[in-house]
């Protein structure tokens, strides 16, 4: 999950912030604002779907992180 890259924003005690990477959204925050991991041009191998699949739980655990 660390290494998925994209945009991905999140408020910091009330101000905005963006990261590139997961692994860099702090651990506390107000809330997700943009959750857009890169995804590649298709067609897509069995591998990447699996990966891909598996960002709906990534949001959800970042969003446990919100305070707000």
């Amino acid at each position: 999950m660390n290494d998925v890259t994209g945009t991905f924003e999140v408020l910091e005690n009330g101000e905005l912030k963006t990261y590139n990477r997961i692994g860099d959204i702090p651990l506390v925050i107000d809330n997700v604002v943009k959750f857009q991991p890169d995804i590649e041009d298709g067609p897509h191998s069995e591998e990447q779907h699996e990966e891909y699949a598996k960002y709906t739980y990534y949001m959800q655990q970042i969003m446990q992180r919100e305070t707000r």
